[in-house]
């Protein structure tokens, strides 16, 4: 278990492209570590929620995204290191191809996420029809980018021993670095497909038997063993972390969509990796499981002299948050070893007790591993005090309905995780198995797969019309991509058509090709129930549903697309008095204004439905 002084070892999987098999690999690494009680922090790089659904699962604990373009860098950071804290080893798995992202710099990238990271990589190798060449673009990668640390490949889909024979022996050849595996072809009824990737977890009815098949494949076609004290090595011995961050300095706050990825030019590739690697993963006998501890390398002395002490603060600082004044000396060495900026500083905007932004998400420079105490204390006990609060001072919490089951499962943990930092209570409500909603005082409906569930969804006639029906009485319904099409009037299936939610006028049909598929940002111009108009939003979309008909106005659009496709019109944000649709999804550490706008639009119905009652 990681301990609060060292840095958590790790490893990126990554492959050459989409579709590489990264994700089985990954799955089975996971589950396999599991079953030795290794706790594995996962992490999905970019926005997903499938496959980072999938790793939840295989690990036992919910699985976090980490994006560059939806957070800053340093918000990126601290995601990583709030929900390390506690484990033994991350596995943050890749997207796409390793040095893909959204520019010619690498922008958001596989490649980048690793650098920030200061994790090695490991790349999974798709052999199919392939044998030297696997070493050419292998060492293609080696060489493109010096500070990304290739630590070694799994090789997948390999033929027979013949063909994996010569694969091996070209890589070690040319490239010199080891192979931790060789996975063969294996069966698609483990894990099917849809048109986006893999069926999510939550519908695949013999999930836990995939995951088994998994952990068979991993077990029997990876040294796991091996894999692992290599990365508890790599990670912990050979990241100079002060030359890697700079040449990562990529916060989006301060940096327009043209700007270049700034590279440090102190930190030359490491010419000893390759070797090194091979040497121990080579030579070294592969450790009982019982063994596998990871001892990290302690950081070095001045390495928290980062931060002034909690206890200068002054007192015109304590009057933003009054328990300041009276923050132990303990607690300083959270903000001496965490934090470069003051508690005046790291907290922006209080707004009777909603606070603008979490303590983790302004921290200007964290320092992976170098914590006094829990960074999960920071969040939840924040050195001032301030969270442990409500975000009104009142004895009720607002409780908002999360619509989700297999029809609708797309959501991060960092918005649900928001919601309830800012007070509220979460209810999970079934449109699929309930009749009726639940007393609460907003609904967040997520993506998911409606046009699969759409006649059970169209059957629940009861569910519908209440939804309907309180969203007339004003309960704030905040919906995104397929909880967008639940509240539209129709979805149309080839030649049949299914009623929804008919909250919205707009009528839904699914396309064969996608509609809408990447990052968005949106500028708000209409005034809305939960952002303020100026306010500039990241965030993607993703789908195959398309509008056949829609009828709105043009102040009923809240926002303006700068970068995607929206609903209609590079239009987005379709909102009706106090329920608002959009195909755009966010992250609330990357908009952390979302979480505070729904809680407040909650208390608000809240209050006035008591008063309603008296």
């Amino acid at each position: 278990m990681q301990k609060s002084d060292e840095k958590i070892p790790g490893l990126v999987i990554a492959g050459l492209k989409g579709g590489t098999g990264k994700t089985v690999i990954s799955l089975g690494v996971t589950a396999a570590w599991r079953t030795w009680d290794i706790t594995v922090a996962p992490f999905k790089k970019g926005p997903d929620y499938i496959d980072a659904g999938w790793l939840a699962q295989a690990a036992g604990r919910p699985c976090y995204n980490l994006d560059t373009f939806l957070c800053s860098s340093n918000e990126t950071l601290n995601t990583f290191q709030k929900h390390t804290y506690n484990a033994d080893i991350a596995l943050v798995e890749g997207n796409r191809g390793l040095y893909d992202g959204i520019d010619t710099h690498g922008r958001t990238s596989t490649a980048e996420i690793a650098k920030l990271l200061d994790l090695p990589v490991l790349i999974v190798l798709d052999c199919t029809k392939s044998t030297r060449t696997m070493a050419a673009l292998l060492m293609g990668c080696i060489h493109f980018d010096p500070h990304v640390k290739i630590m070694g490949v799994i090789l997948n889909q390999v033929a027979g021993k013949r063909h994996e024979g010569k694969v091996r022996d070209n890589i070690r050849q040319f490239c010199n670095i080891p192979v931790f595996g060789a996975v063969p072809k294996l069966s698609s009824d483990d894990f099917p497909e849809r048109h986006m990737g893999l069926v999510p977890s939550a519908e695949h009815q013999l999930a836990d038997q995939s995951l088994d098949a998994a952990v068979k494949m991993a077990t029997a076609y990876i040294d796991l063993k091996t894999l692992h004290q290599a990365a508890i090595q790599i990670s912990q011995e050979i990241f100079p972390r002060d030359s890697f961050a700079q040449s990562v300095t990529i916060a989006r706050d301060n940096q327009t969509s043209d700007d270049p990825v700034m590279e440090s030019e102190t930190s030359p590739r490491d010419e000893n990796i390759s070797s090194r690697i091979t040497d121990y993963a080579g030579t070294q006998p592969a450790p009982e499981a019982s063994q596998i501890a990871p001892e990290a390398s302690h950081v070095t002395p001045g390495a928290s002299q980062i931060a002034p002490e909690a206890s200068q603060i002054t007192p015109g600082d304590s009057q933003i948050a009054p328990e300041a004044s009276q923050v132990k000396p303990g607690d300083s060495q959270i903000l001496d070893s965490f934090c470069k900026k003051t508690v005046v500083d790291i907290i922006e905007k209080p707004v009777i007790g909603i606070i603008e932004k979490s303590v983790i998400d302004i921290i200007e420079k964290p320092v992976i591993g170098i914590i006094e105490k829990s960074v999960i204390d920071i969040i939840e006990k924040t050195v001032v005090g301030i969270i442990e609060k409500p975000v009104i001072d009142i004895i009720e919490k607002p409780v908002i309905g999360i619509i989700k089951d297999s029809a609708f499962q797309f959501y991060y943990p960092d918005n649900l995780e928001a919601l309830e930092a800012m007070g509220a209570e979460l209810k999970f409500i079934s449109p699929l198995s309930e009749k009726s909603i639940p007393p609460v005082d907003a609904v967040y409906m997520g993506g998911g797969f409606p046009e699969t569930h759409a006649a059970q969804l169209a059957d629940n006639e009861s569910f519908r019309k209440e939804l309907k029906s309180l969203a007339a009485r004003g309960l704030p319904i905040y919906a995104e991509c397929g909880g967008l099409i639940f509240l539209g009037k129709s979805l149309t299936l080839e030649t049949h058509t299914y009623p929804m939610a008919d909250i919205l006028p707009l009528n839904f049909g699914l396309s064969k090709r996608p509609v809408g598929h990447g990052y968005t940002t949106v500028e708000v111009v209409n005034p809305n129930p939960f952002y303020e108009v100026g306010q500039v939003i990241r965030g993607h979309e993703f789908r195959y549903s398309s509008v056949l008909d829609i009828d709105y106005k043009e102040t009923e659009m809240a926002f303006a697309m700068k970068r995607g496709k929206g609903i209609i019109h590079k239009k987005d944000g379709f909102f009706k008095n106090n329920v608002f649709g959009t195909y755009t999804h966010i992250m609330a550490s990357g908009t952390p204004v979302w979480a505070r706008a729904i809680v407040k639009a909650a208390i608000s119905y809240m209050k006035q439905q008591n008063y309603e009652i008296k």
